[in-house]
């Protein structure tokens, strides 16, 4: 597969430009792109290696990956020839075995104008970029938003840099995808993008049946009469990890923690955790899992564990999580498994949770164990209202609906404006480039 010959297609032609290599963790990405495959699109996704995570499953039918080598997907090298011939020279193994496309997607706007209806830039960098390889052309361009970014936060010149692309980059942006009006208002208040160019889509699995499984006590040996709280993610700062043993400490023996890591990446337990774990009150599942499986390993917990904190040490870890909304993956995956819900208060929950019955906040750690405690007297209406929560509020597939038939409208406007005339690269005969063999993500 190439860049460069010329065709006439009728399938509308997509690049996703994603500055990461952990395309599973977002079960947004998953459900987008298996949309945009089911209504013709041929999609190309631009993204970072990441080797500490599996390899995805395919997305569909006319959904190929390219990688770039960690951290060099920045709106600095765009059109660097000199960086494409030091992909190519390097034969990595990549899918495929060729570095070809992304080497060719990274000499600019003449290829992406000439090949694609529409370019999808995700968060800050990847939308600075996406707007580089655009260039002047009068592609469409849209934001695909997970991260906010607020100014009086950045710190580094390389953040302030970032911050600046990206407001340079949204007058382009003829549509945005966001997870709620929460994070809408925030987004338009931050970049100007105007709300009716956005689309709301949490950040959740497409909807299945709930599923109750042994996945965690027979890979983890956990007793049969001990009641699993589960923790699915990468184990941060962010996400609570320092105050898990005072937490886990406050629990009744009957509760016990597993943590399932989203990556290979290692953490290092603390003295007071690795007592919590050599005690059978803490167990670990540092064995990422494809995104199929997710579902079952949420179904086979009795809790759901979301202790969100706004740390700030990074640009992504204070404002952005006081105003998570619904953009939780792993909040989500319980709720579809209808798997009660403990999470610190954060608005979205403290709203949220009392209209479902869905689960219960918490202030301080030491509170969580008469909570479970609470939750577990009235189990049955606490799973039937975390699953109320994902049928009413999280399923994403109206909004990935909107938002797929809106970009469709913009692919149209354009074509017709440009005369339908552009370059395919489906058809030179060249290996495609495979989604089984790209090392990426899970979450």
């Amino acid at each position: 597969m190439a860049v460069g010959s010329r065709s006439h297609d009728a399938r509308p032609r997509v690049l996703l430009v994603y500055p990461c290599g952990n395309i599973d963790v977002n079960p947004t990405l998953a459900v987008l792109l298996q949309r945009l495959s089911e209504t013709g699109c041929s999609v190309d996704v631009l993204l970072e290696e990441a080797r500490e995570f599996p390899a995805p499953a395919s997305f569909g039918r006319g959904v190929r990956l390219a990688q770039v080598p960690r951290g060099t997907l920045q709106p600095d090298t765009i059109g660097s020839s000199r960086v494409a011939r030091r992909w190519v020279a390097a034969r990595r193994p990549v899918a495929g075995g060729d570095w070809g496309l992304a080497a060719r997607l990274w000499l600019g706007p003449e290829t992406i104008a000439n090949s694609y209806d529409a370019v999808l830039g995700v968060d800050p960098t990847g939308l600075a970029v996406a707007h580089r390889l655009v260039g002047a052309h009068r592609v469409p361009l849209a934001y695909l938003s997970f991260e906010l970014m607020y100014e009086d936060e950045l710190i580094s010149p390389d953040e302030q840099r970032i911050r600046r692309l990206e407001l340079a980059a949204v007058s382009r942006v003829q549509l945005a995808l966001i997870q709620d009006e929460e994070r809408a208002i925030e987004l338009e208040r931050g970049t100007g993008i105007p709300r009716s160019r956005m689309v709301c889509v949490p950040v959740a699995p497409p909807p299945s049946e709930p599923v109750r499984t042994e996945w965690l006590r027979e890979r983890l040996g956990i007793p049969a009469d001990r009641r699993i709280v589960l923790y699915m993610g990468a184990v941060s700062a962010w996400t609570g990890r320092d105050e898990l043993p005072e937490m886990v400490a406050s629990w009744p023996d009957r509760f016990v923690l597993a943590l399932h890591s989203s990556s290979t990446a290692s953490w290092r337990p603390s003295p007071a955790m690795r007592r919590l774990m050599d005690a059978g009150r803490v167990f670990v599942s540092s064995q990422p899992a494809p995104r199929a499986e997710l579902p079952n390993i949420a179904g086979s917990a009795d809790f759901g564990l979301a202790p969100y904190r706004a740390t700030g040490e990074y640009w992504e870890t204070g404002k952005n999580v006081e105003h998570l909304g619904l953009a939780s993956g792993k909040v989500s995956y319980y709720a579809l498994c209808g798997v009660p819900i403990l999470a610190r208060r954060l608005g979205v929950y403290e709203r949220k949770f009392p209209l479902f019955n869905a689960g219960r906040v918490y202030d301080v750690p030491a509170e969580t164990g008469s909570l479970l405690t609470e939750m577990e007297s009235n189990y049955a209406a606490y799973c039937a209202g975390s699953r109320r929560f994902y049928e009413e509020r999280l399923d994403p597939t109206r909004g990935i609906g909107e938002f797929v038939l809106r970009l469709h409208g913009c692919v149209e406007s354009y074509r017709s404006r440009s005369g339908g005339r552009r370059t395919d690269h489906a058809t030179t005969g060249q290996p495609e480039i495979a989604n089984s063999s790209v090392p990426s993500a899970q979450g």
